[in-house]
Parts: structure tokens; sequence; C-alpha cells
């Protein structure tokens, strides 16, 4: 039930991210099926729209970078794929040529943040090969498959939109 809560705010949150944006003109920007917004204290961008986001299966990324340059990677799973607040053991595969593994937390049992990502990670994410993503969870046979190709632009965009935060 805690996590059907939590899992509810975020998407409210979402959803309300755009509708605040407008208000304040804050920063709103669409990079093919990506759309980055800012407003308050964090630009975030997601490669469906944030409506989607409310209904399941998710099956999305959302990187969030705050005004203070943390950078948050946000992979949706299947609902009820994961343990809720676990560690979770993830490989992302970028263009099938590399391997990068790391350790996230899951919130609620859909999805899986990654804190304080690094630069290196990020550039993995700019460099992947035909702009392809595959992430894998450990103990999960299922696989999401992601089209990164744009990326290198929305980091740019999340960038810009940090600069436009109070």
């Amino acid at each position: 039930m805690r996590a059907l809560l939590r899992m509810t705010a975020l998407a409210v949150a979402l959803a309300a991210l755009p509708l605040a944006a407008d208000a304040q003109q804050a920063f709103d920007k669409r990079i093919n099926h990506w759309r980055t917004v800012g407003s308050g204290t964090q630009c975030v961008a997601a490669n469906r729209p944030f409506h989607d986001l409310n209904a399941s299966p998710f099956n999305a990324l959302s990187i969030n970078l705050t005004k203070d340059g943390r950078w948050t990677f946000w992979v949706y799973f299947w609902p009820k794929a994961l343990k809720a607040d676990a560690d979770i053991p993830l490989v992302f595969t970028f263009g099938g040529r590399k391997d990068v593994k790391a350790l996230g937390k899951s919130f609620g049992d859909i999805a899986v943040t990654l804190a304080n990502v690094g630069a290196s990670f990020r550039d993995d994410f700019a460099k992947a090969q035909k702009g392809e993503l595959i992430v894998a969870a450990e103990g999960l046979t299922t696989q999401l498959h992601f089209d990164i190709a744009d990326i290198a632009a929305v980091f740019a965009a999340l960038e810009g939109c940090a600069k436009t935060l109070r």
C-alpha cells in the first residue's frame, strides 16, 4: 500500500510538472520522443509523455537534474516486477557492445533509481552505438530496450534547464 501511495504521488508530480512549468514560464523542450521540463529545484526528461507514466506498463526512462547538479536516472519496469525498497543490480548494455553494471534502489515495485550519476556513465549513454540501450535487472528475465539516439541533446537540454532553476 505504501508503494502504491508513493507511485501515485510520483505520477501526480510528473503530471503536474508541465502545468507548473506553464504557470511559471519555466523550461519546456521536446527532442523527438523526449520531453524535458523544469520547475522549482529540478528538471526532468522522460522518453515517454508524462501522462503515460500514470498507467502500466511503464518500460520508460526518466532523468532528473537538480539545480545543485545532481543527476538521477529512473528506469521504470513492469508493475510488481521488483521487490520494494531493495538494492537492484542492473546491467546497462550500450549499443550491444559495452556492458556497465550499476546498483540501483527500487522505488516501489516498478522503478529503479540511480542517484548521483557521474559523467562517465552519462558519457556511455551519449556514445551508445546506434543509440541503443538494453537494461536488465538481476533476477528478471525481461530486458527493457530503449532508443537513446538523442540522449546527448537531452543531456544538453537538462543542463540548459538547470540554469533556469531558482
